[in-house]
């Protein structure tokens, strides 16, 4: 599945089918493509998850800025009634989506004060895929607010036990932060200076579970 914010600021959603046959590569498949009544600015990227035979998209509210949760039952076919968040509303960049343990995790930059990227999770029920017992927490390092740059990010995975985000800090510098409290707290931080990161276009992360060792990976739009 994939999913982007068309021309006139609708959400566009395609089905997208992995099939590998018997000794041959593996084709991807297109479904049709699905419009959504609902719109977004263009610059702010929708986030898109499965989880447990359930999808789960989070996208920014035009022109409100208001960030709402959206969830199907039958592969996209139709989406159920927005759902909103703690009422906060989205600056500018993504609404990042990640799934662990449990929890479904939702990132994104609010206006509130200062510009800070807030995480909220909840508690899935795998049945029916319903959301229950809200928690918040706030990304800050250093005893600062993390603040991405004014375009793009943050982007958040899961994996072993820990939350991380990456983003983009106001010089266009590159950073991680991991919880392991679901999101409450973020006790590690790295800053990437080797290369900045250039355009709009925010961060991309993924983990891969692995033994002995895991592989926690993200990219971005650098200079070259």
């Amino acid at each position: 599945m994939t999913v982007w914010v068309g021309t006139e600021g609708h959400l566009n959603i395609i089905p997208v089918s992995l099939v590998i046959p018997g000794g041959s590569d593996a084709q991807l498949i297109l479904g049709a493509k699905q419009t959504l009544s609902a719109k977004s600015p263009a610059d702010a990227t929708p986030g898109l998850v499965s989880v447990n035979s359930f999808l789960y998209l989070a996208w920014v509210k035009d022109p409100t800025g208001a960030v709402r949760l959206w969830r199907s039952d039958d592969n996209g076919a139709t989406w159920n009634e927005p759902t909103p968040t703690a009422g906060r509303t989205l600056k500018t960049g993504s609404a990042a989506l990640a799934f662990g343990d449990g929890r479904l995790y939702l990132a994104w930059l609010t206006t509130d004060t200062t510009p800070t990227i807030l995480i909220e999770s909840f508690l899935q029920n795998p049945g029916d895929g319903s959301l229950s017992s809200p928690r918040s927490g706030v990304v800050i390092v250093d005893g600062v607010n993390a603040v991405p740059a004014v375009k793009g990010g943050p982007a958040v995975a899961y994996g072993d036990g820990r939350l991380y985000v990456v983003w983009t800090d106001p010089t266009q510098h590159m950073h991680l932060a991991s919880s392991t409290d679901q999101g409450a707290t973020f006790g590690f931080h790295r800053r990437f200076d080797p290369e900045t990161s250039r355009g709009n276009a925010g961060p991309a992360i993924a983990f891969e579970p692995g033994a002995p060792t895991s592989d926690l990976m993200f990219g971005w739009t650098g200079q070259g």
